[in-house]
C-alpha cells in the first residue's frame, strides 16, 4: 500500500485528489505523514474530533510548522514573524475565547446585511466589465476584485493597495501549501509576513491619528478612543494580519470553484438558480467536494489515541477535509454533486471553538456574486477544462478559469 505521502503530494492527486484518498481511507483512518512531521486523519469523525477535541489545540503551530527545515533555519524562522503567533487560528483557549469574542462584536450576524450594497455595487461593476468581453478568467476578472473590494471595505485596508497585499498572501500561501523544507521558500514566507504585518501596524497607526467620527471598518472600530483597550498591540496586529492573510483566498476560492461545477453541468446551474435556498445548499456542495482549504492541522497538547493509533503530545495532527468530506459512512454518493444535498456536515469551515469567524461573510459573498454572474450571463461555459490545478497542499484551487460568455441575457441585468 502507498503511504500517505506518495499519494497526497503527487501529481495525480493534486489533480483528482478522490480515488487516491479514499483508497488509503479503506486501511485506516490514521496515517503517519514525514512531509507533514505528524499524523493525518482521513475519516469523517476522526477529522471533527481533531478540530473540536480540546486534547488538541494549536500549541506549537510555528515550530511544527518549520519542523522540515534545518535546525540553524528554523531557530531563524522561530517565531515565523511577531504576530503570525497571534493570529486568531493559532491561539488556544483561554486566550483564543477572548480574541475570537472581540473579533465577533465587528464581524457580528448584521454585517452582511450592511455591506450588500456595497457588494452589490462591486459584483454589478464587474459583470459590466465583463458584458463587453467574449471571454474572461472567472478568477483574475471577477472571483479576486470582488473579494478584494470587500475585503478592503471591511477591514478598511486601501483597495488601491491590493496588488501590495494579494502578493503577500500569495507568497505566505505557496509555502504553506508546500512541503515546507525549501529554506529558501521559508525566507520569502517570512519576509512576505513581515510586509504585511509592517502594511497592517501603518495603518493601525493611522487610524489612531486620524480617529473616525463615525468608524465603520474593522480597523477604525478597533482603534477607535472608545474601544476596549485591554487588547494589546500584539493582539490586535494578530487579529487583522490573519483576517488580511486569510480574509480573501479562501473567498476567491468558493466563487472560482462554484462557478468552474456549475458551469460544468447546465442542468445543475438551472437548479441551483431555481431560488435562493437552492443555490445557498449549492454553495455547501462545493465548499465539500472542493474545500478552499484542503487540510487543517492542529498539534496534540497531551498522549490520546485515534482509531487505535497512539499519538504524543507535541505531535502534529491534521485534518485532511478533502476526504473526510467525501466519507461514504457520512455523506451518500460522496463524489455526486447534490444541489439540494441536505443535511450537509461538511467540515470546509472547521469544527468547534476554531469554527471559521467569516464563514457568514464568505457565504454571503459567494452567494452573491456567484448568483448575480450566473444569472447575468445564463450561457456562461468553460473556455478551457483542462486548466490544472495549483501544486498546493493546502489550496484547492485551479490557476485560471477560462469562460466564455456566449449570448447575452436579453434584459441585460441581474
Amino acid at each position: 500500500m502507498p503511504t500517505f505521502d506518495e499519494v497526497y503530494f503527487s501529481s495525480d492527486t493534486i489533480r483528482d485528489p478522490v480515488a487516491g484518498l479514499a483508497q488509503l481511507r479503506e486501511h485506516g483512518s490514521v496515517h503517519r505523514s514525514e512531509v507533514l512531521s505528524g499524523w493525518v486523519t482521513l475519516g469523517w469523525r476522526d477529522c471533527r474530533t481533531v478540530l473540536k477535541e480540546r486534547r488538541i489545540g494549536q500549541g506549537d503551530r510555528i515550530g511544527a510548522l518549520v519542523a522540515n527545515l534545518p535546525p540553524a533555519t528554523a531557530a531563524d524562522l522561530h517565531p515565523l514573524s511577531d504576530h503570525m503567533g497571534r493570529a486568531i487560528s493559532f491561539l488556544d483557549p483561554p486566550e483564543h475565547t477572548a480574541q475570537r469574542a472581540a473579533a465577533a462584536q465587528v464581524l457580528d450576524a448584521g454585517l452582511g446585511q450592511r455591506i450588500a450594497p456595497a457588494l452589490a455595487a462591486v459584483i454589478d461593476a464587474r459583470c459590466a466589465a465583463i458584458a463587453e468581453l467574449s471571454e474572461f478568467d472567472g478568477i483574475d476578472d471577477f472571483a479576486l476584485p470582488v473579494t478584494v473590494a470587500m475585503l478592503a471595505a471591511i477591514l478598511g485596508v486601501h483597495y488601491e493597495d491590493r496588488e501590495d497585499f494579494i502578493g503577500w498572501v500569495e507568497r505566505i500561501f505557496s509555502y504553506l501549501g508546500s512541503p515546507q523544507d525549501d529554506p529558501q521558500a521559508a525566507a520569502d514566507c517570512k519576509e512576505a509576513y513581515r510586509e504585511l504585518a509592517d502594511y497592517v501596524e501603518s495603518l493601525l497607526t493611522r487610524a489612531r491619528a486620524h480617529p473616525s467620527a463615525r468608524p465603520s471598518t474593522l480597523i477604525e472600530l478597533l482603534t477607535h478612543p472608545d474601544a476596549d483597550h485591554g487588547r494589546t498591540q500584539a493582539d490586535l496586529m494578530g487579529m487583522l494580519v490573519g483576517m488580511v492573510q486569510g480574509g480573501f483566498e479562501t473567498t476567491t476560492t468558493l466563487i472560482s470553484n462554484a462557478i468552474w461545477l456549475l458551469c460544468e453541468d447546465r442542468d445543475r446551474r438551472r437548479q441551483a438558480l431555481a431560488d435562493r435556498s437552492h443555490l445557498a445548499s449549492a454553495l455547501e456542495e462545493v465548499l465539500r467536494l472542493a474545500p478552499s482549504l484542503k487540510l487543517d492541522a492542529r498539534q496534540a497538547l497531551v498522549d490520546l489515541t485515534l482509531d487505535e493509533v497512539d499519538i504524543a503530545a507535541g505531535d502534529t495532527v491534521v485534518a485532511i477535509l478533502i476526504a473526510a468530506n467525501r466519507d461514504p459512512e457520512v455523506f451518500a454518493d460522496p463524489d455526486s454533486f447534490r444541489v439540494d444535498r441536505r443535511p450537509n456536515p461538511h467540515l470546509s469551515f472547521g469544527f468547534g471553538t476554531h469554527f471559521c469567524l467569516g464563514a457568514p461573510l464568505a457565504r454571503t459573498q459567494a452567494a452573491a456574486a456567484v448568483g448575480s454572474l450566473l444569472t447575468r450571463f445564463p450561457n456562461l461555459t468553460l473556455a478551457d477544462a483542462t486548466v490544472p490545478w495549483r501544486a498546493s497542499g493546502l489550496l484547492r484551487r485551479r490557476e485560471s478559469l477560462p469562460l466564455r460568455v456566449g449570448a447575452r441575457h436579453t434584459n441585460g441585468g441581474n
